[in-house]
């Protein structure tokens, strides 16, 4: 097998802050193709799978290994094959409906996040999985030195009340309950500072410029948002701006269906996380 597509070293500088747990100007990519490094891969797992950060989670330990040794095999990996062949779901699994694939995998990036960010700091070979790919890709790292460790600032970031375009004053508790699942999410990601709830919902149903609420709340970033159900299903726009001059940076919607609310909070969330680019909350590109 050859190396990485040139389309994924491009995503590269889109990575979301859940897996670029290491600073990318450590990283460069590796050609899996040759056997040393694919043997290189192989061991990092073992060393991944056997870690406390993984011991624990079985269903994440399998998913993984799934999941790189097909991108060694060269098998094309699905959503249907993932919940067919990892989480067991029938012939009638229908993505469109059931989160469960998209729910395991944002809880798989943030554990690798979790894993590189302590036991792993020092791993020469790192296994990252871009958003919304089912493809892992292996990274060649080089350890920062204690110097350059202390010159990094860590982004920050406050996520303020969705609001509630809806005709519905009971969207008020979705509206909550995703702004509060998004602020627990964020704040789990290794190495960015987040406003906490007390902090954020003081913002709710006040008309406050972003330049404002960046200063009150001393962070880099904010991000903010909008419910709406429209034809049963539930469209949230989300926006993500920087705090110095107000400017957006990034917007993106996400769609779910209205039923079962707070697994649809989870799944919006998760998706939120997997696609903020990496590069306006404080990291730089990796080189291509």
């Amino acid at each position: 097998m050859g190396g990485l597509e040139a389309t994924e070293t491009e995503q590269l500088a889109r990575w979301p802050l859940s897996c670029l747990s290491v600073e990318p100007r450590d990283i460069d990519m590796i050609d899996h193709g040759v056997n040393g490094n694919s043997l290189a891969v192989q061991g990092e797992l073992q060393r991944v799978l056997s870690s406390q950060t993984f011991r624990r989670a079985s269903r994440m330990r399998a998913l993984l290994k799934y999941l790189v040794d097909g991108r060694l095999e060269g098998v094309k990996v699905t959503e249907a094959r993932v919940a067919s062949e990892v989480l067991g779901k029938g012939q009638d699994f229908d993505a469109s409906v059931d989160p469960e694939v998209r729910i395991h995998l944002g809880r798989l990036r943030r554990k690798l996040a979790e894993y590189y960010a302590t036991e792993g700091k020092e791993a020469s070979v790192q296994i990252g999985l871009p958003a919304r790919k089912y493809d892992p890709v292996f990274l060649k790292h080089e350890s920062s030195s204690r110097e350059e460790e202390r010159e990094l600032v860590h982004p920050s970031v406050a996520v303020l009340p969705f609001s509630n375009l809806t005709n519905d004053p009971a969207q008020d508790a979705f509206c909550y309950g995703l702004t509060d699942e998004l602020i627990t999410s964020l704040a789990s990601t290794p190495n960015v500072n987040v406003v906490g709830s007390s902090s954020a919902f003081q913002f709710k149903d006040r008309a406050v410029d972003i330049r404002e609420a960046g200063n009150e709340l001393g962070v880099q970033t904010i991000i903010e948002g909008s419910v709406r159900i429209e034809d049963g299903r539930t469209r949230v726009a989300v926006r993500l701006a920087r705090a110095a001059d107000g400017i957006a940076i990034w917007a993106d919607c996400f769609d779910a269906n209205a039923d079962g609310m707070l697994n649809t909070q989870q799944v919006i969330a998760d998706e939120i996380i997997e696609s903020l680019p990496a590069e306006p909350l404080g990291k730089k590109s990796a080189p291509c």
